[in-house]
């Protein structure tokens, strides 16, 4: 993602956008009983042409290997 061109120009959105809704699913994201762990997850967006972000859907535990 570093060699992105709009990189700097659309991160903020797209941190803005991921913030608003892990405030929203907070509540209910919250384990049936209290865990020394986290849990990662994998938000994936969509850009139009017009530079309009939108978060296309939300993955738990993701895959973190190399794309093959």
């Amino acid at each position: 993602m570093n060699a992105w061109e709009g990189l700097y120009e659309h991160e903020p959105v797209m941190r803005d956008k991921i913030t608003e809704l892990l405030r929203e699913a907070q509540p209910r994201m919250r384990p049936p009983k209290p865990k020394a762990t986290f849990e990662l997850y994998g938000v994936d967006m969509a850009m139009t042409e017009q530079g309009d972000i939108w978060i296309i859907e939300v993955n738990r535990s993701p895959r973190l290997g190399d794309a093959v």
